[in-house]
């Protein structure tokens, strides 16, 4: 299971390659437009969320496998679950094409992105899913005294996620 995180954090990560591949792109929209048709290597980017999705998927199928988290608490589940919600919403974003990219917001006419489609609603799906898991280990190691590693990545992932949210 840990494997499978590994990698799908790995393969979730491939947006600083934005910055060599398409940097204009990258310098002045949201990392989610190196997606769009017509950037290059967009099917690069789509290929490393699809894969974050699979890997995340297997992870949470087999933490429900192994750990029953019905027989070990809501905790477990809400773990379990939020790491599903993130893999399938994660792909799915990926299946459909954005409302109005940052980038191109001008050729949609308004000069700003207010349009949210079902990409950014499927984004934020992913997002809620990957907080509550990632909320769920910590409060699992906390409980359980699960190794302090497990503690301070879950905490670390936490609070360096929620901060680069609210700044960019």
């Amino acid at each position: 299971t840990l494997a499978l995180c590994m990698l799908a954090a790995v393969f979730y990560n491939s947006w600083p390659l934005g910055y060599v591949l398409s940097s204009y792109t990258a310098h002045n929209g949201l990392m989610s437009d190196l997606e769009q048709a017509g950037q290059p290597y967009y099917w690069l980017f789509i290929l490393g969320d699809v894969l974050t999705g699979i890997c995340v998927v297997a992870a949470s199928i087999v933490i429900w496998a192994k750990l029953r988290p019905d027989a070990h608490g809501k905790a477990w589940a809400a773990c379990s679950i939020g790491l599903l919600l993130f893999g399938l919403f994660t792909i799915a974003a990926t299946m459909v094409p954005a409302h109005c990219s940052v980038s191109a917001a001008m050729a949609c006419g308004t000069g700003s992105n207010h349009g949210l489609g079902l990409d950014a609603l499927f984004s934020v799906i992913a997002a809620l899913g990957l907080l509550a898991s990632l909320a769920s280990a910590y409060l699992l190691g906390k409980r359980y005294g699960l190794s302090r590693w497990l503690i301070g990545t879950s905490l670390g992932t936490l609070i360096g996620w929620l901060a680069l949210g609210i700044l960019f």
